[in-house]
């Protein structure tokens, strides 16, 4: 039952909410079409005379507009048929991904200050720690990569 009850009688169902209507900008060319930043839907390409037509008779091919069905659409029309199609420019955005920073925020800083290293001639610190190289082990079986590094003053 889409409707409810109440004091004997039966209310209306809600109404239906309208979808959002969606602006396109259509570009007529001198070689073609272009929705919005799109290709170039050129004219003498048969696959495209279908939907040319239906843009002339005042249709939205669901295919190209990209709106939902009997979504509300108003469409910007450019006349630029005395210039050939050109791409828009690629628009580079940074890196938007997350990552893990190696290593630690800040450098430690050891000594009191005065600027001579406490390790002693085998490399040894003055706190008995010594540092020795890890060994590290390849399995020829699994795929390798290489990696490089740079840093932000852009060495390597």
């Amino acid at each position: 039952m889409l409707g409810s009850i109440f004091g004997g009688r039966q209310m209306p169902p809600p109404p239906e909410e309208e979808p959002e209507p969606q602006t396109r900008n259509l570009t007529f060319w001198q070689d073609g079409f272009s929705i919005e930043d799109g290709p170039l839907y050129r004219y003498d390409d048969p696959k495209n005379k279908d939907l040319l037509e239906a843009i002339k008779s005042g249709q939205a091919p669901r295919s190209i507009f990209d709106v939902e069905y009997n979504q509300p659409l108003e469409i910007v029309v450019a006349q630029r048929t005395n210039e050939p199609y050109r791409a828009p420019p690629k628009v580079t955005k940074p890196f938007e991904g997350g990552g893990n920073r190696l290593g630690s925020a800040a450098p430690e800083i050891s000594g009191s200050g005065s600027g001579s290293s406490a390790a002693g001639p085998s490399g040894s610190s003055a706190a008995g720690q010594t540092a020795e190289p890890s060994s590290f082990e390849l399995d020829a079986s699994k795929p390798t990569t290489s990696i490089q590094l740079r840093l932000g003053d852009g060495t390597k």
